[in-house]
């Protein structure tokens, strides 16, 4: 498995992108959420991993 750290300053377009996306709906985020970002397969393994 292969790893990439992020620098904050790396993430914030997708950020702002994210709450642009929110607003354009009508359905503003108005706090500070953590963004966290993981590969599909490590993702699909976790929620496999929930349901048993």
């Amino acid at each position: 498995m292969e790893s990439a750290i992020m620098d904050t300053n790396e993430c914030q377009p997708l950020y702002a992108e994210i709450h642009q996306f929110y607003d354009d709906l009508h359905m503003p985020v108005n706090k500070r959420v953590p963004l966290l970002l993981v590969e599909n397969k490590q993702l699909y393994k976790m929620v496999c991993e929930k349901m048993m």
